[in-house]
């Protein structure tokens, strides 16, 4: 349905499954409870926004931070004019209908900070640019399992895509190419596997990459070290990447942060990127340990890694040297 298509029959299903849903969250807040809201205009019941052209159409969610338990109801995807969903930080649980997933104005889904399980289907939305259901219980995502070569002509207009503190597992999809206006893609602290995608470095408007605290496998790869690439922060950190650190990482003119510790990589970190002096936010502007221990001191290879025959509790700076450490 579009807007063109509105009629008093779908503004009177909007107070239908909006009421309904309320009613099942045992939601008690202005507009929501059944005492008035036959009386109350559903577009000032509170966390409902309504379009400026037509003050009768749903279009935004906003109901963050109100304790709200259970589940979501699958006939809130017959609301096909949303634009905005904001649940975010609330007590939600049960899995995410895929009805939802199927709304076709979409363009921000907040449902992070909640108790959701199971997949995390694709949305079908095009026009969706924010994605964020981080701290909930996924377990798995189609999100990035797309075909590439069939989908790489339409224009996604994905800007941020945070599934991180969650129990995804499966690999990440060569598919995430085809997102290619992402900017964030925070994936860290799930049990995703495989291997890094070759068609990552493809993603050229890409600032935000954390992968960390997952089960990732294989080598950095070679498309990391384009020079048109808009990388600022990279976090590979405690994945079982092998191999060695490409010398082209210095290549990214942007690159600020790059966290490679908690893998099995191998060699020493290139000069060229010891140059660039990373990962300040490590250091606080502290150069140099309170000991003045030369293992110690601080130098632009050790903000990477701690090199052979080091330690510390990071992996990176400050680096003791194996055996000193009492």
């Amino acid at each position: 349905m579009t807007f063109d298509d509105i009629d008093d029959k779908y503004v009177a299903l909007q107070r239908k499954v909006l009421f309904e849903q309320g009613q099942h969250w045992d939601l008690n807040i202005h507009g929501w409870n059944a005492q008035n809201e036959s009386v109350i205009p559903i577009c000032e019941w509170q966390g409902v926004s309504c379009d400026p052209l037509r003050s009768d159409v749903v279009v935004g969610l906003h109901l963050e931070s109100l304790n709200i338990a259970g589940p979501l109801s699958p006939d809130l995807g017959l609301l096909s004019c949303l634009v905005d969903i904001n649940l975010s930080k609330n007590y939600i649980s049960g899995q995410l209908p895929e009805e939802l997933s199927t709304l076709p104005n979409l363009k921000k889904v907040r449902l992070n900070h909640n108790r959701i399980s199971g997949r995390i289907p694709l949305f079908t939305s095009h026009k969706i640019v924010e994605f964020n259901v981080s701290h909930n219980v996924f377990d798995g995502m189609d999100y990035f399992n797309i075909d590439f070569h069939r989908d790489k002509v339409v224009e996604y207009q994905l800007d941020s895509f945070d599934a991180s503190n969650n129990a995804l597992r499966g690999p990440i999809g060569d598919g995430v190419a085809v997102m290619n206006k992402l900017s964030v893609l925070d994936l860290g602290y799930n049990k995703l596997y495989g291997t890094i995608p070759q068609n990552i470095g493809d993603l050229k408007q890409l600032n935000i990459l954390k992968l960390n605290r997952n089960r990732i496998v294989g080598t950095i790869p070679p498309s990391f070290t384009r020079s048109d690439l808009k990388l600022v922060d990279v976090d590979l950190s405690d994945n079982d990447l092998s191999g060695t650190i490409p010398i082209g990482i210095s290549n990214i003119r942007y690159l600020k942060n790059f966290k490679v510790t908690g893998n099995k990589l191998t060699g020493v970190v290139p000069s060229s990127l010891c140059n660039l002096r990373l990962n300040e936010d490590l250091f606080n502007g502290d150069e140099k340990p309170e000991d003045d221990s030369q293992d110690s001191i601080r130098d632009g290879c050790n903000s990477v890694a701690c090199p052979t025959n080091h330690a510390s509790k990071t992996g990176v700076y400050p680096c003791t040297k194996c055996g000193d450490q009492g």
